[in-house]
C-alpha cells in the first residue's frame, strides 16, 4: 500500500502532473459531499441559534457567552468563522439578488456569538494542555484568516449601529492581538 500518495519510484504521479483533477479521484465525491453537508449543517445551526436568541432573549444578548460556553464542546459551527462572517455579510453587496440580508437585531446577536466563541479559544489557549492549546492555535488562525480579510466589509456592514460595530472593533482587536503576538 502506498502512502502519501508517491509511487515506489517517486515518479509524480497523473494528480501531481495536473492531468487529473480532484474529482477524479475515488472517494472523493463522497469527501466534497461531506464538507457541504458540514457547511450547510454549520450554516443551519448559527442561524437557528441566532433565531432564537434574537426571539427569546431580548435585550440580554450578553448571555450569548453563556450558550457559547455551554456548546462550545458539542457544537463544532461556533468555530465556522466563514460562515459566521457570511451570515453577517449575506445580501449585503449584492442588494436586488434574491437574497434578503439578515436584520441588524439577528446581526447583532451573531456579533455577540462570534465575540463569545473569539473569547472563549483565546482563553482555551491560555489554560488548557499542550494538545488543546494546538487546537486552539489552529482555530485562531483560521479565525484571523476567515474574518481580518473581510473587516472592512463587515465594518462598512455594522458601521450604522453603534452595537456592531463596537463588538466587531472587540473581535477585530482580539485577533490583531493575537496575530501580533504569534
Amino acid at each position: 500500500m502506498r502512502r502519501g500518495g508517491a509511487r515506489p519510484d517517486d515518479r509524480p504521479t497523473a494528480l501531481d502532473e495536473g492531468e487529473m483533477e480532484p474529482g477524479d479521484v475515488p472517494g472523493s465525491e463522497i469527501r466534497g459531499a461531506d464538507v457541504v453537508r458540514e457547511l450547510y449543517n454549520s450554516e443551519t445551526s448559527l442561524s437557528m441559534l441566532v433565531e432564537y436568541l434574537d426571539n427569546y432573549v431580548g435585550d440580554n444578548l450578553r448571555i450569548a457567552d453563556r450558550v457559547v460556553c455551554a456548546f462550545w464542546g458539542r457544537a463544532p459551527a461556533l468555530a465556522h468563522w466563514g460562515t459566521m462572517v457570511n451570515l453577517c455579510l449575506v445580501g449585503e453587496g449584492e442588494r436586488g439578488s434574491g437574497v434578503d440580508p439578515i436584520n441588524p437585531r439577528q446581526r447583532l446577536a451573531l456579533l455577540y456569538v462570534m465575540e463569545a466563541a473569539v473569547r472563549r479559544v483565546r482563553e482555551d489557549l491560555h489554560h488548557l494542555r499542550l494538545a488543546e492549546k494546538e487546537a486552539a492555535v489552529v482555530k485562531l488562525n483560521d479565525a484571523c484568516s476567515h474574518i481580518i480579510p473581510e473587516l472592512p466589509r463587515l465594518l462598512e456592514v455594522c458601521r450604522p449601529e453603534e452595537h456592531q460595530s463596537l463588538l466587531l472593533s472587540h473581535v477585530c482587536k482580539m485577533l490583531i492581538e493575537y496575530a501580533v503576538e504569534n
